[in-house]
């Protein structure tokens, strides 16, 4: 459990510095990640990932799959579970 609450701290703190120094350049851009599919698997042990370390940094995360997209007649695509904070 350790190793993986390590894991997990590293990338959080990671994304944490990355967004503070993009932010630090350009206070209007907006920071994302991809953080793959929701699956239900366990993303910690899998991927280093706990969205409660990552998600508080960055203002919009994509999730890929199945996520309920649509394409509008001019060519757009739309994610109606697109979330944002």
């Amino acid at each position: 459990m350790e190793w993986i609450d390590f894991r997990c701290q590293m990338l959080g703190d990671y994304i944490k510095e990355m967004t503070a120094y993009v932010r630090l350049l350009n206070k209007e851009v907006a920071t994302d990640i991809n953080i793959g599919t929701l699956s239900g698997g366990n993303k910690a042990w899998q991927k280093s990932q706990r969205l409660s370390l990552l998600l508080p940094h960055t203002d919009v995360y994509i999730v890929e799959g199945n996520n309920g997209g649509r394409y509008t007649e001019d060519g757009r695509v739309i994610f109606v579970r697109l979330l944002c904070r």
